[in-house]
């Protein structure tokens, strides 16, 4: 068993989408990607839309997830991460993801829309480019 594990937490609305011990995981704030590592400094950070990697323990897999924000609470041995959404790019389904795009670009061109439904929808849309993103491209940043 490595020595420089760090639980990882990943819940959602619905539960608990991961819960195990990992080496390292990159992931995108406001201020770009960090990897986080045992004995990270204590840290809260607002996450982008985005690739999420996740390097286990003792694997050379990398597991990627498209992860469409939320919250990171790091401290020394712990990575906890709240968000409305999260998936392993091998479960994206790329023709669902890019109806919904459509169906919400087409929203996006109705007249008289709020500023605040024109950030929804552009919101939605920058999730579901990084869906679309996650599972057509290779596995970096």
């Amino acid at each position: 068993m490595s020595k420089n594990k760090t639980k990882l937490i990943i819940t959602t609305p619905q539960g608990y989408f991961f819960n195990d011990d990992v080496e390292i995981v990159t992931l995108k704030t406001t201020e770009g990607y960090i990897g986080i590592q045992k004995d990270s400094q204590s840290l809260i950070a607002s996450i982008k839309p985005s690739k999420l990697f996740i390097n286990q323990i003792n694997s050379k897999d990398l597991k990627i997830c498209a992860i469409s924000g939320g919250i990171a609470f790091i401290d020394k041995n712990e990575i906890k991460i709240i968000t409305d959404a999260i998936e392993f790019k091998e479960d994206i389904d790329l023709e669902r993801a890019k109806k919904g795009k459509e169906i919400i670009e087409q929203k996006l061109k109705k007249p008289n829309l709020s500023k605040s439904k024109i950030e929804e929808y552009n919101l939605k849309i920058e999730k579901a480019n990084n869906r679309i993103n996650v599972k057509n491209n290779s596995d970096t940043f």
